[in-house]
């Protein structure tokens, strides 16, 4: 994993790309996001305090774009290209706030595995204007050759655009 971030993030120093590996993998064993769930899962003997100071200062000094993200997800998945893409809207609720996305994901094995997504202002759908803005940015990381379908809902209905 450090060589593929290394690639993905040339101005990261080794450190740092240690420990973004840490995070992801402890992201991956725990599925757990929070963080004192995240630190318990790094090795060595830091105090949990130290260990969330730590990723805070690295997120802080390093902010990481969705794009760098999907960047990297696409090249750690296997070739198999083109691929599918979904392009949906989710919504949930986060204590009282409406929380709702417009999200494109890459379908593998049968999974939507996030990539791109642009947070709605509003409830219900999303428009146009937004779902253009999205697109643009995944041809910014893809080619239209890379694209082999394209699932969108469209008013309540799952369509789909082969490319």
């Amino acid at each position: 994993m450090t060589c593929c971030f290394t690639a993905h993030f040339p101005e990261f120093r080794k450190n740092q790309v240690e420990l973004l590996s840490l995070m992801v993998l402890a992201l991956l064993a725990g599925k757990d996001v929070r963080h004192a769930e995240l630190a318990a899962r790094f090795p060595g003997s830091a105090h949990t305090d130290s260990v969330i100071r730590r990723v805070e200062r690295f997120f802080d000094r390093h902010p990481i774009q969705p794009a760098d993200v999907a960047r990297v997800v696409l090249t750690l998945l296997p070739s198999a290209k083109p691929r599918e893409f979904i392009l949906d809207r989710t919504n949930w609720k986060y204590g009282q706030t409406d929380v709702n996305v417009l999200l494109l994901a890459v379908i593998w094995r049968g999974v939507a595995i996030p990539l791109l997504y642009e947070l709605l202002p509003h409830g219900g759908g999303s428009h146009t204007e937004i779902r253009h803005t999205l697109m643009d940015d995944a041809l910014c990381l893809l080619r239209a050759a890379d694209i082999r379908v394209l699932y969108a809902d469209g008013s309540g209905n799952l369509t789909s655009v082969g490319w």
